[in-house]
């Protein structure tokens, strides 16, 4: 299945991933009560707290769509770039969820190979108590660095809690999915990545 990503990216005009596209996503955090675990830290507390993180000249923002475009399936945003690397923040709606393996390969595909694309890695850091959320990660590309102690605070728990720091890079990607074939469409640009990451 082949999914539509929108992108909201500082400097590139116009964006596709308008402020109405992200309201109705922020109402599908409420409706399915994961803002909570999004935003963890319990810094993002309304409207103006949410479209801050995510329009502001820091962040890149996709969102993952339906074939026609309608019906939003996952949300995505890279922020505290290092160099061509980012930290990655990902969730998919309930909608996308009989289709999580496919929503994750197309938006790390795209974030990493798309036309134009300098990402060299993307890193997640997920607290350790949210398994779901970095066993799926290491389902989807992202190989496990280490455990960072104490580095989450959960708004949810009151506490600090350790992280489970992991990274996608091409190399993890194509070990996941071994979907790049050689000589196919991919392949010169997913190898100029592997071996000389600028």
């Amino acid at each position: 299945m082949r999914f539509l990503i929108r992108d909201r990216i500082p400097g590139r005009e116009p964006s596709t991933l308008t402020t109405e596209h992200l309201m109705v996503m922020a109402a599908l955090l409420v409706l399915e009560d994961t803002g909570q675990y999004l935003f963890y830290d319990g810094t993002i507390r309304d409207k103006e707290d949410y479209l801050g993180l995510l329009v502001n000249p820091h962040t890149m923002a996709f969102g993952l769509f339906s074939p026609d475009g309608n019906n939003p399936l996952g949300l995505c945003w890279l922020n505290n770039f290092l160099g061509h690397a980012s930290l990655m923040h990902f969730i998919i709606f309930g909608e996308g969820l009989p289709h999580k393996r496919q929503i994750a390969q197309s938006m790390l595909g795209h974030l990493l190979f798309g036309q134009g694309s300098q990402i060299s890695g993307l890193i997640g850091i997920t607290p350790k108590p949210f398994r779901h959320a970095w066993k799926f990660a290491l389902e989807s590309g992202f190989e496990r660095i280490g455990i960072l102690p104490r580095a989450c605070w959960v708004a949810s728990h009151n506490r600090m809690v350790d992280a489970v720091l992991t990274l996608c890079t091409p190399e993890s990607f194509h070990k996941t999915y071994n979907t790049v074939q050689e000589g196919g469409p991919l392949w010169a640009e997913a190898e100029e990545k592997t071996r000389n990451p600028k």
